[in-house]
């Protein structure tokens, strides 16, 4: 939703920035020449050239704004790329299985913050992918979408509708948002709870109308989840300065 806005801006920021930088070189009226006219505007002919000149003034007001807006606009358009598939995703490929959806990867990619691509994450990432500080941003956000991929091969299997719930001694809590033992759930087995915390796309009272396993819960659809997962590193290596991986 938030790219197909951006791309609706952009082509209308350009068509228009265009359309009004035409009109004012067809005019070719130059600074002096509206000075010119505004001392002359005496006679009746000065005040007619006054009243184009203040049209031309106006018009490059607005020529100067969308170009403003198109630089605005285009700077916020990301550039992705593809992601290659991870060993688990191959070896589900060849056994029949349901493997990774690409659509997953870009999703990923367009929720990275500027602050994961920045230097600040730099010196974690490096154990994993040495030359990440002199990668460009897209080749960045690939990364992301990998390491992304590859965690979800180890919660989920990489099967969207994967749920579990915890019953060791340790690990067995209370979903303070649901009010039952913490089910870990979707491709990154997060929990309503994950998602009251850190500000996701959950909705339990919605979800609670529907089958545990319907691929309809807001928990469990790729998209939400996958960005939950986004905001949760990016607390922890960001926000928190904690490692990107700890030993458990």
């Amino acid at each position: 939703m938030i790219a197909s806005v951006f791309s609706w801006l952009y082509s209308l920021a350009r068509d228009s920035f265009r359309f009004h930088l035409e009109m004012a070189l067809r005019r070719n009226l130059t600074v002096t020449e509206i000075r010119a006219t505004e001392m002359t505007s005496e006679n009746g002919e000065g005040r007619k050239r006054e009243r184009q000149n203040a049209t031309v003034r106006a018009t490059r007001v607005q020529v100067l704004v969308m170009a403003v807006l198109l630089i605005a606009v285009g700077a916020n358009a990301q550039e992705t790329k593809p992601v290659p598939p991870t060993p688990i995703d191959v070896k589900k490929g060849d056994l029949g299985e349901k493997v990774w959806n690409p659509a997953w990867d870009l999703i990923v990619e367009k929720a990275i913050p500027p602050a994961m691509l920045s230097p600040a994450v730099s010196h974690d990432v490096a154990r994993f992918c040495p030359r990440f500080s002199t990668m460009n941003d897209p080749d960045k956000r690939v990364f992301w979408a990998y390491f992304f991929q590859a965690l979800a091969g180890a919660e989920a299997g990489l099967n969207p509708r994967t749920r579990v719930r915890h019953t060791q001694p340790g690990a067995a809590k209370i979903d303070k948002v649901t009010g039952v033992s913490v089910r870990s759930e979707g491709l990154l087995q997060l929990s309503y709870g994950d998602g009251k915390l850190y500000g996701c796309d959950f909705d339990w009272e919605g979800d609670r109308k529907l089958p545990a396993a319907s691929p309809a819960r807001s928990i469990l659809q790729p998209k939400n989840n996958l960005e939950c997962g986004v905001k949760i590193l990016s607390n922890q290596i960001i926000d928190q300065h904690k490692p990107l991986l700890t030993r458990t």
